[in-house]
């Protein structure tokens, strides 16, 4: 109702300059509360380092109220100077009254002058905290996997990991569900408001030809962040609840339902994140569809973990493609999965799938271990082989159902 009141408000008013109904905007703080929907960080301020707008998670973070940037934090308002003197965004990783932010840094132009800035952050503390004990428990497991017989402490160290991590997914993940509906609740509003502000042809700060061409998007955006989440409850409840299992070797028969290998690969890659023109690189050779026993969650986060391996590589040699096919067996049914973005070497090739093994800088070696496990529960497995400079495939095998 506050929105519709302004938008008629204005209508009535002769003085429709940029500068009155964007001070009008910030009043209404439309922006600000959107933001402290989810959690983030935002401001504006000007080249002076006067505060126009925050919201109050930023007020909370801050602990004052529109003063100088530059008496809050000398740091963090230099690299904001900087920002606003070369005119392009930023995005980095910043440490603020002893908590850790990713921060996204964007000069506001007018006239090609730079006005201000604005700034959006969020706390990543946590997960820089849960990162690190992550890399402390695969330390220990690393120094006990010498005490004991080395596939069987692998198996364990690695469920009882991933168990962990995913279990303390689940308060954030509720979390996010509950804001995800508030969101889906007012976000309409705000939908409805820009409309009516273009009908009745209202400034409207930002580039109006882009925003106009990313309508539908925004529209769609509460119902894809809700669909997300509860595809990330429905993996941590299907983890959970075969995990303990999966550690002694093999999920028993009626643990396993019946999957089909088309779906997997349809969820995945609807599901995965893809950046600009990278959907383009994954080729999916359609010959032959099966079904097998196991678990069709899990089974998606195998394949997304060698999807996002596989374009990883990509990126970082700068060439390649991906190539999906299936083939029929008299037993046994096989999916590969292979990459050309120059394959590796044969002591990692054979290193590949041994817990907290990575060619990555920031990698774990989790992941790949984990599909072993997961490919081993179903009855299957995982194997790979590749050409150096050439490509990588993996092979994942699928006993056919008995009926």
């Amino acid at each position: 109702m506050r929105i519709l009141t302004f938008i008629k408000k204005l209508k009535k008013e002769k003085d429709t300059s940029l500068q009155v109904n964007l001070l009008k905007l910030a009043d209404l703080q439309l922006v600000p509360a959107i933001f402290n929907l989810i959690d983030f960080n935002y401001s504006i301020i000007d080249v002076d380092g006067n505060y126009i707008s925050q919201n109050n998670s930023t007020k909370h973070t801050i602990s004052q109220d529109f003063l100088k940037a530059q008496e809050i934090d000398e740091v963090t308002w230099s690299d904001c100077q900087k920002v606003m003197q070369s005119q392009e965004k930023s995005i980095k990783e910043e440490f603020f009254r002893g908590r850790q932010y990713l921060s996204i840094k964007q000069p506001l132009i007018q006239n090609n002058m730079c006005i201000g800035i604005m700034v959006v952050s969020i706390d990543i503390t946590e997960r820089k905290l849960a990162e690190e004990r992550e890399k402390q428990a695969l330390i220990q497991a690393a120094e006990a996997k010498v005490k004991a017989e080395a596939e069987t402490e692998l198996r364990q160290a690695v469920m009882i990991l991933t168990g962990s991590i995913v279990h303390d997914l689940k308060t954030p993940i509720a979390s996010l569900s509950m804001k995800a509906s508030t969101i889906q609740t007012y976000w309409p509003v705000l939908i409805d408001a820009y409309h009516k502000a273009k009908a009745a042809q209202l400034p409207i700060e930002g580039d109006d030809w882009e925003l106009s061409s990313k309508m539908d998007l925004f529209e769609k955006i509460s119902e894809s962040f809700e669909a997300t989440l509860k595809q990330m409850q429905n993996f941590i409840n299907a983890t959970l609840k075969t995990l303990g299992k999966a550690m002694r070797g093999k999920l028993a028969q009626e643990d396993l339902t019946l999957c089909s290998i088309w779906h997997c690969i349809v969820s995945t890659l609807n599901y995965y994140p893809f950046a600009e023109g990278e959907h383009t690189l994954v080729k999916w050779e359609q010959h032959y569809n099966f079904n097998f026993m196991g678990n069709e969650v899990l089974l998606v986060r195998v394949l997304l973990n060698l999807l996002n391996n596989a374009l990883y590589q990509i990126r970082e040699n700068k060439r390649g493609n991906i190539t999906l096919s299936t083939e029929e067996g008299d037993k046994i049914n096989h999916l590969r999965f292979r990459d050309t973005a120059g394959g590796a070497v044969p002591e990692v090739v054979n290193r590949l799938f041994e817990g907290y093994h990575t060619t990555k800088e920031s990698g774990t070696g989790v992941g790949l271990a984990f599909c072993k496990l997961t490919m081993q529960s179903f009855g299957g497995d995982i194997n790979c082989h590749g050409v150096q400079g050439n490509y990588i495939e993996f092979v994942l095998s699928f006993p056919k159902p008995a009926n």
